[in-house]
């Protein structure tokens, strides 16, 4: 095998480091391999004026190492693969595990002021995709939530860009920006990225973060996938890079990008698209608004593992369809008590009743609380009573983030070590088939797992039937326990596959 082999890429802190975790992946699985790096800069780099989607040349951070390779000064190359043009795909072998895709909104703390209630919010990005999807999203899911939002244009690396965001007299209050480089740079552990890492983690203790879930805002296609690309045919490459290489996140990208090509690619267009794995298939997301006008607005299962479809007729039953309500919500006033003590959390927050009435967000504490949660009905429920929330699971299933602790009801199965902040009430029925409108039902929709547990009780005979949930806990403690199981994205998605018709 051949060795040393030479790795070119750009000349950045964050391709370096790119460069030297695929160089660490390699050593892991070939010990006695010696690499090389060749570092320059790219037409992108040079060019710091123009917003990219002005720039015409297709690979502007990308050809002149394509080129290195073809003439044989590198062995490998390691891209961010976004950057790459859809063309250039047949000369990559696929990428490593990839990281987070969703974008983080960093807002200047010193600037909330600025645009809070009813002021306006100005954001630095350069991406059309970004400024499409994201400008109604952060009217309705900030507290304060700003009159209008206007996005202005900016390019650098990280560091500079986040120098630009806190100078307060650049005038800008947010800047958007790849959650994958930030995580890369901060985590980096070779000192050669020391005072960089240093940089940044000092610059966003000035800040406020946001991170945006893809089912809102789907990334640019391929975004936090490394690319590595070699010549064609260079079969001692294929070799060596097979093992580093992630055939689920390669998948994934390619179809990104595919469904990118659809629509003429280019970083111009005002297009996301996501595919993300799950337990139950994968899941893609497409919004935006191609050159033509034709918006674009699609989430749904790749594939049909999700979905255990049924034929005949269906006679379905959910607690909306049903106009009823199963259970009461008490508060526990202990658990109030005691996240006033510790105000700050952090707090992973379940659902909206999660989180105690009786705080409120100009009398808990001098500043907000680190909130994390479950989904999209919990953060907006949470910003309209002036709560910042992080970001959230997007319904997906709850995966606490390091440290934060879960506030839920206390019967919750996967509370843990969580706060019981709430318990469920039942309320009373006299006749359980004939109150709940149980009767003839074939198909269930479950919104809790305690919703499940009291109508299964009651009414044991509907063990048999076709059951959906979303795809979070529900669904996990569903697996085991009905026959047929369904897993939709939500209720609406669930009305959609069956015909059925919305409640008014």
């Amino acid at each position: 095998m051949k060795s040393p082999i030479r790795i070119g890429a750009r000349k950045s802190d964050l391709a370096r480091l790119q460069a030297v975790t695929v160089a660490d992946l390699l050593k892991k699985k070939w010990p006695s391999l010696q690499v090389e790096f060749f570092f320059s800069e790219s037409l992108g780099d040079k060019n710091q004026t123009n917003p990219l989607w002005k720039m015409p040349e297709k690979g502007v951070f990308t050809s002149d190492l394509s080129e290195g390779l073809k003439e044989g000064r590198y062995d490998l190359v390691v891209h961010s693969w976004k950057d790459l043009p859809l063309e250039s795909d047949s000369s990559v072998l696929g990428c490593p595990p990839r990281q987070d895709a969703r974008d983080v909104v960093l807002f200047r703390k010193n600037s909330l002021h600025h645009w809070q209630r009813g002021g306006s919010l100005v954001v630095l990005s350069s991406s059309p995709r970004r400024e499409r999807n994201l400008a109604g999203f952060l009217k309705t899911y900030l507290p304060h939530s700003p009159e209008n939002v206007r996005f202005v244009p900016v390019r650098g690396n990280i560091p500079t860009r986040l120098h630009k965001l806190l100078q307060a007299e650049s005038g800008a209050h947010a800047l958007v920006i790849a959650r994958a480089a930030l995580l890369r740079l901060l985590s980096a552990e070779s000192s050669e990225f020391q005072s960089v890492r240093h940089e940044i983690d000092t610059n966003l203790q000035e800040c406020l973060q946001m991170v945006v879930p893809l089912s809102i805002n789907p990334a640019a296609p391929a975004q936090g996938a490394l690319a590595l690309e070699t010549r064609a045919h260079d079969l001692q490459m294929e070799e060596l890079l097979a093992p580093v290489l992630c055939a689920r996140s390669t998948d994934e990208v390619r179809h990104e990008r595919t469904e990118l090509a659809k629509h003429g690619g280019g970083c111009h267009q005002k297009i996301g698209v996501s595919v993300e794995s799950t337990p139950w298939g994968s899941l893609k997301t497409v919004r935006g608004v191609t050159t033509s006008g034709q918006v674009l607005d699609e989430r749904g299962w790749l594939n049909d593992r999700a979905q255990a479809r049924h034929s005949g007729t269906c006679s379905p039953w959910s607690t909306r369809l049903a106009g009823i309500t199963l259970f009461d919500r008490e508060p526990i006033a202990s658990a109030t008590a005691q996240i006033s003590k510790a105000p700050l959390g952090p707090w992973y927050v379940s659902h909206p009743d999660a989180w105690p009435l009786e705080l409120q967000s100009d009398r808990l504490a001098p500043q907000s609380p680190r909130i994390w949660c479950s989904g999209l009905m919990t953060w907006r429920k949470l910003a309209q009573r002036g709560f910042w929330v992080e970001g959230c699971d997007d319904s997906l299933g709850e995966s606490l983030p390091p440290g934060f602790t879960k506030l839920g009801h206390v019967d919750s199965p996967e509370l843990g070590a969580g706060l019981a902040t709430y318990r469920l009430i039942p309320l009373p029925v006299s006749d359980p088939r004939k109150d709940w409108k149980i009767e003839g039902k074939t198909h269930f929709f479950w919104k809790s797992i305690s919703q499940f547990e009291r109508v299964s009780q009651s009414c044991p005979e509907i063990l048999e039937k076709h059951h959906a949930c979303g795809p979070g806990s529900t669904a996990r403690a569903l697996r085991d326990r009905v026959k047929n199981l369904e897993v939709c994205l939500d209720e609406a998605d669930w009305w959609r596959h069956h015909g059925i018709k919305s409640p008014v």
